[in-house]
Order: structure tokens, then sequence, then C-alpha cells
């Protein structure tokens, strides 16, 4: 290489470092003007009566709460405070399409003691 190139690469990294530059200064205007568009629209109308506020795709998926479901205990007088679970529980065969497998099983009830 001769003085000449050695010149012309440095003429081009200095050139793409201007363009890196420039992108980047591109990129944050951008992101400050795009931030401050909402705050400008408000501003310029304050007196304007706003219906609904704009939903975003958070907003738009609001949580349903749901009632707990109600477990109701079905019996001919209700607990006393010393009451326990009694269960027994056993080895049944299910039959499936696999084939037949062993699973366990269990009957639970409330005994006043």
């Amino acid at each position: 290489m001769d003085d000449g190139s050695v010149g012309y690469l440095a003429q081009v990294g200095v050139a793409m470092k201007q363009v890196k530059l420039f992108a980047v200064m591109a990129f944050g205007a951008a992101v400050v003007l795009a931030s401050a568009a909402p705050v400008r629209a408000e501003v310029a109308a304050p007196q304007m009566q706003r219906a609904a506020p704009a939903s975003s795709d958070l907003s738009a998926q609001r949580r349903i709460r749901r009632r707990a479901t109600p477990i109701y205990i079905y019996g001919h007088r209700p607990l006393s405070p010393t009451a326990v679970r009694d269960c027994v529980d056993w080895y049944a065969y299910e039959y499936r399409p696999s084939g037949t497998v062993i699973v366990p099983k269990m009957s639970c009830r409330w005994i006043d003691r």
C-alpha cells in the first residue's frame, strides 16, 4: 500500500463515523419527538373534554375478577370445631386406549370427635 491508499482509508473511516453519529442523533431525536407529541396535543386543547382515555394493548386487556366458587357441605348438621376428615385410599384399575393402568383413588368424609 502506498501513502495515498492509507489516506483514503482514513477518510472513509471518518466518513463512516460521521454517518453513525448522524444515525444515532436521528434516532434520539425521533424518540424525543415521539414522547413529546402527546404532551403537546394535551396542552394545545385543554378545553376539549375527552370522551374516553386512549386504550393501549395493556389497558384493553382488563382483568376479570371472578367470585370464588362456593363450596357446599351437605349434611344433616353443621360440623363441630373438633371435626376431622377421615380418608380411605386404594389403588384401582383403569382401562385406557393405551392399556390398563393402576391409579390411586381416595374417598373422604367428615367425622366429629
